[in-house]
């Protein structure tokens, strides 16, 4: 089957990052530019991007506003990702992107790497889903492809979709793990410790055999055959199954799917990730705002004797203000981290 070209859908004002993104998109993608919300607006159904990338503060609507539009407009986010970038950063906007259903805000200005690592992993995410549901469909209307092949495709699906819809790292590892049963097979998977400590205070093998697997997960990403084994890994994640004689006639298909959920996987890692830390940079921010409200009571007179109580508040906002800040840095370099590999 021909590979399907992915789309992006650019919308900003200014002319000059319009032009950056179709010139670091153009090669790989089909590009779509607009300068005014409303424009893109009446447009996007007719191309149905798999990538939007959108500006927060364009001069006919804002991008919140944008979003809201299409859900209006009842435009499916479910194979379109929305990418911020916005030259605002505050944590309150970022916050707000996410909940309106963004997967990522970069801001400007960016690396070009990053820009196009972001890019290139929603459009494979979404065309590998578009393939397999094509694929499906072909199998379902030929009369000549076994009704197994053609329930894989169907379970295939099923796995895509509950892998996007995880809202935490737990439950992803464990749609994995019944995605994988689901396909017809059992699975020692491993997740690399430094995903692990980021995400659980302590890196931790998910495998019978961890000396074994860690050296099997040292392959490069893609697929490796073990005789009576198959291993996939990507960047975060390694899975090993063992082959199942009765699934021998589709095995080529079964292995693109699960490569397939493997990407998505690591995909889904670093969505988690960038919104796990936003979360924790706002917590501590709050706990600032908390006690400054609470140090804004005293008078700060040396005869006071409430103010014996400043030093200990000082204390404890400096502590705060301390957390926070080292949150931030760790923050943006670990992201980074997760993205420019």
């Amino acid at each position: 089957m021909e590979r399907i070209k992915g789309k992006v859908l650019l919308v900003d004002d200014d002319q000059n990052y319009l032009e950056l993104y179709h010139n670091i998109l153009v090669d790989e993608f089909d590009v779509y530019a607009f300068s005014c919300a409303s424009d893109a607006l009446l447009n996007i159904h007719d191309i149905n991007p798999h990538t939007i990338i959108l500006d927060l503060n364009l001069p006919d609507l804002n991008g919140f506003e944008f979003c809201n539009q299409l859900k209006d407009q009842n435009y499916s986010l479910k194979h379109s990702d929305i990418i911020f970038v916005s030259g605002e950063t505050s944590l309150s906007k970022k916050m707000l992107a996410f909940d309106i259903g963004a997967v990522d805000f970069l801001s400007k200005p960016f690396q070009v790497k990053e820009l196009r690592k972001k890019v290139s992993t929603s459009i494979d995410k979404h065309l590998l889903y578009q393939m397999a549901l094509e694929e499906a469909k072909v199998a379902s209307s030929q009369t000549h492809v076994s009704s197994e092949l053609t329930m894989c495709y169907k379970k295939a699906l099923f796995c895509f979709r509950s892998i996007s819809s995880c809202n935490d790292f737990n439950s992803l590892i464990s749609r994995l793990t019944d995605s994988i049963e689901t396909l017809g097979f059992s699975a020692a998977i491993y997740i690399r410790p430094d995903v692990l400590s980021d995400f659980r205070g302590g890196g931790k093998v998910l495998s019978e055999d961890d000396d074994k697997f860690s050296s099997l997960a040292s392959y490069k990403a893609g697929i490796k055959d073990f005789n009576n084994h198959l291993l996939f890994n990507s960047e975060y994640v390694s899975i090993l199954i063992r082959k199942v004689a009765s699934q021998k006639d589709y095995m080529f298909e079964i292995q693109d799917h699960i490569l397939s959920i493997t990407y998505s996987v690591d995909d889904k890692i670093r969505s988690l990730y960038a919104q796990s830390h936003l979360g924790k940079l706002a917590y501590e921010l709050k706990q600032s705002q908390m006690l400054l409200a609470e140090l804004c009571k005293y008078s700060f007179n040396p005869s006071d004797k409430e103010n014996s109580k400043v030093p200990d508040e000082l204390g404890q906002l400096n502590d705060t203000i301390a957390k926070a800040t080292e949150l931030v840095s760790s923050s943006h370099q670990s992201v980074r981290k997760y993205v420019t590999r």
